[in-house]
């Protein structure tokens, strides 16, 4: 049986709601974020996913400008297990105020996603602000 409108006409199903997000992030989860951009041998980190097509682009654009980067593939098979993947999501949310992804972070700072056509130049930018203390 279907719900009814008011007029008496089937209504639609309410759309389901967004996934649940923690409520609070695992500190394991927030010490993996914070070693990730800490390393300052490597101070671009790109958090992606491997199917990403904005993904892609940064990677592009860092081979173009030469720009080497640890990257943390959330989707790969090591983040799988027990929403992993999730948790460091929500870490790096935390940290920067940003949900989406691609997330750059250089020297540990935030210079954002793929939403700017020059993003691979804020990172060069970046890096050697980084190189330079």
């Amino acid at each position: 049986m279907s719900a009814a409108s008011a007029t008496g006409a089937p209504s639609a199903a309410a759309p389901p709601g967004p996934a649940s997000v923690p409520q609070a992030v695992p500190a394991d989860a927030e010490a993996f974020v914070a070693r990730r951009i800490a390393d300052l041998t490597q101070p671009v980190v790109l958090f992606a996913l491997d199917w990403c097509e904005f993904c892609w682009s940064v990677r592009g654009m860092f081979a173009k400008q030469g720009i080497s980067y640890r990257s943390v593939d959330l989707d790969s098979v090591e983040y799988q297990a027990a929403n992993r993947s999730g948790e460091i999501r929500a870490a790096l949310s935390a940290r920067t105020s940003v949900s989406t992804i691609p997330q750059i972070l250089v020297g540990g700072e935030s210079v954002g996603g793929y939403t700017r056509a020059d993003t691979a130049r804020n990172c060069a930018t970046e890096v050697a602000g980084v190189r330079e203390k």
